[in-house]
């Protein structure tokens, strides 16, 4: 492998990295060990740790990090929450320009990877082809602005969507290959943006396999992760209530911005259990071992497969059953591998009856979850991560 020095293989352009916490530092850094093990060499634009809460630690405007295969230089962030549509936006334009001089004075390398702040880091990487002649790749695990709609940040009739839109389809038409989750989000792009599927390339979201071990009394049916406007606990919270008195426990373990609405719709419900505080991670494993089953209650999606959650390959590797609330993708992979039960959005109903079916049967369970780990192992393996990544960089 190639020393720091420079020229590199690989330049990745992403507004987050370690030690902030969330999907894309996540994604990034299983990306970066299988760079490694395939004998690449990367130098990371990144932004100086900043998010959630603003809170800024590094005090130079740049600083530069070697270690071996691998060069990390990084922008000082402005000192905001990362909260509200007006402080995304100040964070993502202040990165996408105030690293443009940083890519082209370190990011010397034939390739460039835009990973996030996405399609804004795409046009931080259309400088540098322009300097460095490089193949430009775009990460678009969610599809913009179509992701922000589900979420309730953006308004598909209003000016600023349209806006939006034109923005994102200059970056996907104009990069040279655009890198996604799923085949779902192909299609999106081929039918929304006329990207062509070959120019598409699936990079899935990996994990690895978790502990597993016998359900505990009483049987619990486990969330953990954020709290956010991806999910809706309305119907979580009124399972809960049919199924009191019944055996059957429900537990929360996480934070985030909806938490407090959460708390409130479910204040007296006796068997729903709330976990905020933080966990080492073999306690937060040895809670996932001990549950009956697994359950991701996503919020309804105005615009289907613009996104894939990666809590869901987290599930599938867990051992354990899923219930999924939701449609699209997922519930898709869900019904063609038969490796968990998938509900409708709002189905109160049929997610009591399909927690119900799992407690009450443990080899339905044993084999929703072998069926799981065999398509984890099969499409969300670090594996599968190396060989896509040697395939997209070659």
């Amino acid at each position: 492998m190639r020393s720091t020095r420079g020229p590199f293989d690989v330049c990745i352009i992403s507004q987050y990295w370690e030690p902030d916490i969330n999907g894309d530092v996540t994604r990034l850094r299983r990306a970066l060990s299988a760079f490694a093990s395939l004998g690449k060499s990367v130098v990371l634009i990144a932004g100086a740790p900043h998010y959630p809460s603003g809170a800024v630690v590094q005090k130079e405007l740049v600083s530069v990090e070697d270690s071996p295969g691998l060069r990390v230089v990084r922008l000082r962030m402005p000192s905001i929450p990362h909260s509200g549509l007006a402080a995304r936006m100040i964070q993502y334009f202040w990165f996408c320009l105030g690293s443009i001089p940083l890519t082209v004075s370190y990011g010397r390398a034939p390739c460039v990877w835009a990973f996030s702040q996405r399609v804004f880091s795409t046009y931080t990487a259309l400088v540098h082809r322009l300097f460095w002649g490089s193949r430009l790749t775009s990460d678009i695990t969610d599809i913009w602005p179509e992701a922000m709609a589900n979420t309730g940040h953006a308004d598909p009739g209003s000016l600023f969507f349209g806006l939006a839109r034109l923005f994102a389809l200059f970056a996907y038409r104009t990069s040279d290959r655009v890198t996604v989750l799923t085949s779902g989000q192909r299609r999106v792009l081929s039918s929304s943006y006329g990207v062509p599927g070959a120019k598409t390339m699936a990079v899935p979201n990996v994990s690895n396999p978790l502990p597993s071990g016998p359900a505990n009394y009483p049987y619990t049916v486990l969330y953990y992760g954020n709290v956010g406007k991806n999910y809706d606990f309305g119907p979580l919270v009124d399972a809960a209530k049919g199924l009191a008195g019944s055996g059957v426990r429900f537990m929360v373990k996480g934070d985030g911005e909806s938490l407090k609405e959460v708390l409130e719709e479910s204040r007296g419900v006796p068997n729903l259990e709330f976990v905020g505080r933080r966990m080492a991670r073999s306690e937060l494993e040895a809670l996932i071992a001990g549950s009956g089953a697994l359950v991701l209650p996503m919020a309804p999606e105005r615009i289907p497969d613009v996104s894939f959650p990666i809590k869901f390959v987290e599930c599938l590797w867990s051992g354990k059953p899923m219930v999924y609330v939701g449609g699209g993708y997922p519930a898709e992979l869900i019904g063609k591998n038969s490796c968990g039960i998938a509900v409708r959005n709002g189905d109160v109903d049929g997610l009591v009856a399909a927690i119900r079916s799992l407690a009450s049967d443990p080899q339905l369970s044993q084999r929703l979850a072998a069926n799981a780990l065999r398509l984890a192992e099969e499409q969300f393996s670090e594996e599968s991560l190396k060989t896509s990544l040697s395939a997209a960089f070659n």
